[in-house]
């Protein structure tokens, strides 16, 4: 877990010069689609004790992208990859630190199943997905990657 939550530091980190080095070609419909709301959810994780905190906060997390982007485009549905796409987005700018481990956590003690079926497992599943999206790319692709300005938008 460690070593693959290296890795995707290193990527967002290796991509961060070639994203400030674009100087403003990041689409700015997609850097508008980051919500701080969702970031500050995500970054609640590490703070969380328990496996039911965490996952209220993934929970919080998709609610509060899925409120950002329903109010930044009003006639538009929002479908599966569009969602992942947005959540691959937000996981890159929240650069949190273990996300793989927050997420294992969540996973091993997490057996519920009834909490682990509704919305709750959706938001776990999702972010599972993210991450397994991310780890298996050589290099982040334009659209996902942020510099520091377009960040605090």
């Amino acid at each position: 877990l460690l070593a693959k939550g290296m890795e995707l530091r290193k990527k967002c980190d290796d991509d961060d010069g070639k994203c400030a080095s674009r100087e403003g070609s990041v689409n700015n419909e997609a850097s508008s689609s980051i919500s701080q709301s969702a970031i500050g959810a995500l970054r609640s994780l590490p703070r969380a004790h328990t496996s039911t905190d965490k996952l209220l906060h993934c929970v919080e997390f998709l609610e509060y992208i899925s409120e950002h982007f329903s109010s930044l485009f009003r006639d538009k549905c929002i479908d599966a990859d569009t969602l992942l796409m947005m959540v691959c987005q937000h996981v890159v700018a929240a650069s949190i630190e273990h996300l793989h481990a927050e997420v294992a956590f969540i996973e091993e003690f997490s057996r519920d199943e009834q909490l682990l079926s509704g919305k709750e497992g959706y938001a776990l599943i999702t972010l599972q997905a993210s991450l397994h999206y991310l780890d298996s790319l050589d290099e982040l692709p334009s659209d996902i990657i942020f510099s520091e300005s377009s960040e605090q938008r």
